[in-house]
């Protein structure tokens, strides 16, 4: 019996021996044991530590104000707060606290439902409120202890609530896909409600609602926040808008550039005229319009002779032909300058000499010489006597000095005059001793009639005598 244990003991120990003797095993058993030797240091007898954390101040309950006609004045600075939080726990759950989406839910809450306020008391005005860190619910794995947080108190002001009514400005971001773009935005809404703090309503002078329109190839409308600004257009915190968003919508169009035909004409001038050209300017203008296809060109109302007596510039207004067309265009592209160009087809030239040209606004400063004879070349009439084309120049405003200036001729009816008249015109001071006022003689038909008069005085004394 004796033997037979001294066997077994004798053959377990050399079957232990074989097996640490194979270098690949004892190297398996050497990992596990320091696993599991880490596993129990790890989680058994693990000492706590503290790691510090940075947590933003959040304010709870903030209807209990507002309910009551109170608003928080300074709530842009509150936001910029920044509490230190110092947490003790093992090292896997701090681990596991520094995580970003566990790390970012470290809060520090201001509870504002603890306030007492006195309406009587002066606004605004400041509290202390206590601040209370709050560490995810969703670490319950772990155990955690706030060791400390600093600073454990934050200055609230609180001030009355008012409001006021002030318009929206409308704005877009972006620009539309090449060769498109975007008209206004436009929306319903004109003027919205903004409530905050009495002591900073003043401040408050527009809200802004900006919509993308970054690529965009069609219509856009969405429903976009609203901001607060002030005068000199800084966004401004503290304030709630009502309505908190409006709709607003920009169209957006494909560029095209068309083409406008030349203008046809009706009617006929007179016998004495001839059509020389029909020219028009622009020839093809940038227009937009809804989606890809738009018309290659457009056609202008057709230009009536029949009152054409000389050259003639008309401007014409291709606003509803655009409309009609569902096209757009600048104020500046719809109007299309058509310039009808006339001829004499038979005419007669006058020769006009410089002692029948009247002249006209010259000061009595000054005298005018006209040396030149001019030849007009005039169509339409027959048979015109030069003297009763009354030629005369306009010197208004001019002085010392050679001036072309234009003649000015009355032509009769029916009659044109084929190309303006300009003459040379020089003008001097007159001598010393001819500054005296001129002697303004009498007209003719005046002078007439006085004489009659006398004659008829004449004849009634010698009748009464």
């Amino acid at each position: 019996m004796s033997d037979n244990r001294q066997k077994t003991s004798h053959h377990l120990l050399r079957s232990i021996r074989n097996f640490f003797s194979q270098e690949p095993l004892w190297k398996l058993f050497s990992l596990a044991a320091a696993i599991f030797t880490w596993f129990i240091v790890m989680n058994i007898i693990n000492p706590t530590e503290i790691k510090t954390f940075q947590a933003e101040v959040t304010l709870e309950n903030l209807s209990s104000l507002t309910n009551k006609g109170y608003v928080v004045s300074n709530i842009e600075d509150i936001k910029n707060y920044s509490v230190t939080v110092k947490v003790q726990a093992t090292r896997p759950a701090l681990d596991e606290l520094s995580e970003s989406e566990n790390k970012n839910n470290i809060k520090a809450k201001v509870d504002l439902s603890k306030l007492e306020i006195n309406d009587a008391e002066e606004f605004p005005k400041t509290y202390s409120v206590a601040i209370v860190p709050t560490l995810p619910s969703n670490l319950y794995i772990y155990n955690y202890d706030v060791a400390s947080y600093y600073p454990t108190i934050c200055s609230v002001e609180i001030d009355r609530s008012v409001s006021k009514t002030v318009p929206v400005e409308l704005k877009t971001y972006g620009s539309p896909a090449s060769g498109y773009v975007s008209e206004y935005p436009v929306s319903d809404i004109e003027e919205v409600t903004v409530t905050g703090p009495e002591s900073k309503i003043s401040q408050v002078s527009k809200v802004t609602a900006t919509i993308d329109i970054t690529g965009s190839k069609e219509n856009i409308t969405d429903d976009c926040p609203l901001t607060v600004y002030d005068h000199d257009d800084n966004a401004l915190e503290g304030f709630t808008v009502d309505p908190q968003s409006i709709n607003v919508s920009v169209e957006v169009r494909k560029n095209h550039t068309i083409k406008i035909e030349e203008p046809r004409t009706t009617g006929s001038l007179p016998e004495h005229l001839e059509l020389l050209s029909v020219e028009w300017s622009p020839k093809t203008i940038e227009v937009t319009g809804e989606g890809e296809n738009a018309p290659e060109s457009i056609t202008l109302p057709p230009i009536d002779l029949t009152n054409i007596r000389s050259t003639t510039t008309q401007i014409v207004d291709i606003s509803d032909i655009l409309e009609n067309s569902n096209l757009k265009a600048s104020s500046s592209q719809k109007r299309v300058t058509v310039t009808i160009k006339v001829g004499l087809t038979n005419s007669e030239k006058y020769v006009i000499t410089p002692d029948i040209i009247h002249i006209t606004g010259l000061s009595d400063a000054y005298e005018a010489e006209i040396s030149d004879s001019v030849t007009a070349e005039i169509g339409g009439a027959g048979n015109i006597d030069v003297a009763s084309l009354r030629p005369t120049v306009n010197l208004t405003g001019l002085s010392e000095g050679t001036h072309s200036v234009p003649l000015t001729l009355t032509l009769p009816e029916g009659a044109v005059l084929s190309n303006e008249i300009k003459v040379n015109v020089t003008i001097k001071k007159k001598a010393a001793n001819n500054t005296a006022e001129p002697v303004t003689e009498e007209p003719a038909e005046t002078q007439s009639t006085t004489s009659e008069t006398h004659e008829e005085d004449s004849t009634s004394s010698d009748n009464s005598q």
